[in-house]
């Protein structure tokens, strides 16, 4: 399955309700749309660190409005549209890149505090659930551009947990936090084997390089495609795979190997290419492959640096090595 990366932008705002006029003056006739602000950091803050640490935690505050003017259906929280928050999450990916992990990790559990708090505050209102789907759809969903378990995890968690969503919604976000919690950033990746086209058999461990690409693809597939022509065009990858420098580890999990070997031709001789002979890597739950081209770098330890991340974050960070 190819990642098509439309799910979030096939929900349309809906449109500004009309106004009518009475009296000379322009009254809305019912609750309106508005448009997202970001917060911004106090004038008296002008240490960097503090400066993106305080927008990563109160980003969305400005979302929380429990007024009864503002629209709220399942395109709206609060009044601003799916697609305002959607234009805003490549600015807050960006301010979270900027921190610590775990940094990043704690502004999420602050969001979804807020959000349950906004939830305590007025029951009725449709905002936490609606702002819950966004979330998932932005940092879960395996076609999102902004897709990033890390931090998707201490939200899911918190949802585990809470009242508002019932036992069904609970479980769900417990099984997703469980799916995220798998070879995390920082984490030393799962090993596991696979063999080559001549039936040799090697581990992930025993590939010996600075940093490796961790790729999962399928024959055919066409974002599969596209990785490759760009890795394979490259100048700095392939000189750091010819120095030893890089590995790229590509690899089929599913099971018609026939295509497998009829597709061979079409990847770098350079490259590991294997498939799952045990089939244990989907089975198993070693990785959570929700869709194919799954990427993941790997240091010289096989410690996670990425985790299934958009093709342009790991392009940005080959680039960067």
């Amino acid at each position: 399955m190819s990642r098509y990366v439309g799910r979030i932008l096939s929900l349309v705002a809906v449109l500004c309700a009309l106004c009518s006029c009475k009296g000379g003056q322009g009254q809305p006739s019912g609750p309106s749309q508005r448009d997202f602000r970001p917060s911004k950091a106090p004038a008296m803050m002008t240490e960097q660190s503090d400066i993106v640490l305080y927008l990563s935690e109160h980003f969305w505050d400005s979302l929380w409005d429990v007024s009864d003017k503002w629209l709220r259906d399942s395109s709206h929280v609060s009044g601003v549209s799916y697609a305002s928050l959607r234009d805003q999450m490549s600015s807050f990916m960006e301010i979270c890149g900027n921190l610590p992990l775990e940094s990043a990790r704690r502004s999420m559990r602050k969001l979804c505090k807020d959000a349950v708090a906004h939830k305590t505050n007025d029951p009725s209102l449709t905002d936490f659930e609606v702002f819950n789907e966004f979330i998932e759809l932005c940092l879960f969903d395996p076609n999102s551009p902004y897709r990033n378990e890390d931090l998707y995890e201490p939200y899911a968690a918190l949802l585990s947990e809470c009242e508002y969503v019932g036992p069904a919604g609970r479980e769900k976000y417990s099984r997703q936090a469980a799916q995220c919690r798998l070879n995390p950033v920082g984490s030393v990746a799962a090993d596991f084997s696979f063999s080559d086209k001549v039936g040799k058999i090697r581990t992930l461990h025993s590939i010996k390089a600075e940093h490796t690409i961790l790729f999962f693809s399928n024959p055919g597939c066409e974002a599969c495609k596209n990785i490759i022509e760009y890795l394979r065009s490259e100048r700095k990858v392939n000189s750091m795979i010819a120095s030893g420098a890089l590995a790229v580890v590509n690899v089929y999990i599913d099971e018609d190997i026939e295509s497998w070997y009829n597709y061979m031709p079409y990847y770098p001789e350079e490259w590991y290419n294997g498939y799952d002979h045990n089939q244990i890597i989907r089975t198993d739950e070693l990785y959570d492959v929700r869709a194919i081209p799954s990427l993941y770098l790997l240091d010289r330890d096989k410690r996670v640096l990425l985790k299934d991340c958009p093709e342009p974050v790991m392009y940005d960070a080959i680039q960067k090595l």
